[in-house]
């Protein structure tokens, strides 16, 4: 199966496709490639205005918001989504390094330890928790 918005290969049973977050529903829109992350973080804060409980907007903004460098706001963000998907492990991911990036290396090993523990395969996760809290 294919991202309706990036095009990267997903497995069947993905909610999000963990190269861009799009979710994987049917009526997911590819957002286009020429729009540059604050387009995309003011398209995402709009659409997320009129549906406040759309988790893969939600995803999509934060996501723009911690490659924009703005960690409290994306660190929030991050924060609602895995607590509407408690299952995402990407988005614990993403959570992770914004708390990092604020300075709460507690809070993002925390976070990490949550992904790794709902992706235990995952080698990249793995290794940033051994990196972030020094084992």
């Amino acid at each position: 199966m294919k991202c309706p918005a990036c095009q990267a290969e997903v497995d069947e049973g993905d909610k999000f496709c963990r190269r861009c977050g799009a979710a994987m529903a049917a009526e997911a829109k590819p957002t286009g490639s020429s729009a540059t992350v604050a387009d995309m973080a003011s398209e995402y804060a709009a659409t997320l205005a009129d549906a406040p409980e759309d988790v893969a907007t939600q995803y999509n903004l934060a996501l723009a918001l911690l490659y924009q460098g703005n960690y409290g706001e994306a660190a929030a963000g991050f924060a609602a989504v895995v607590e509407k998907e408690p299952e995402f492990a990407d988005a614990y991911e993403k959570l992770a390094i914004a708390r990092q990036k604020l300075g709460q290396s507690a809070a993002a090993i925390a976070a990490l330890e949550k992904a790794v523990q709902l992706d235990p395969d995952n080698d990249r996760l793995r290794t940033a928790l051994e990196r972030l809290s020094g084992a």
